[in-house]
């Protein structure tokens, strides 16, 4: 198994478990598969910032639950120092209409739904 964040340490640490906070799956199912070569204690999380928080704190090791430009936010917005260890996948997500097939479809006036924060504003603008 590959964090994707971790907080930087000068001091070097042998761990006999990790520690991982997870939110939901898919996260939780590629957790659960990476038990078979290491031993992890997963740490239920109820939101995105708590795994952060919880890894700055030293709470956990690991987390398995971000993307680098939400990473870097809460770096920017708590003084954190966590690092990317390994890119992970980014799920798009979107809403539906039934009247319209494509995005060409689309009138100018219309009104669409985008992500309410900046680290995901970027993944509601894509198609």
């Amino acid at each position: 198994m590959v964090a994707t964040t971790v907080k930087i340490q000068t001091k070097q640490v042998i761990m006999k478990t990790i520690k991982v906070a997870v939110v939901e799956s898919p996260m939780l199912d590629v957790v659960e598969i990476a038990k078979e070569n290491i031993e992890v204690e997963m740490v239920k999380m109820g939101d995105y910032i708590q795994p952060n928080e919880a890894l700055a704190n030293e709470e956990v090791d690991a987390h398995f639950t971000m993307h680098f430009p939400m990473m870097n936010q809460f770096n920017q917005n708590s003084d954190a120092e966590l690092v990317e260890v390994q890119p992970i996948y980014y799920a798009n997500f979107g809403l539906y209409a039934k009247e319209y097939d494509s995005i060409e479809e689309i009138p100018d006036d219309a009104t669409i739904g985008i992500a309410n924060n900046p680290a995901n504003l970027d993944r509601s603008l894509c198609s």
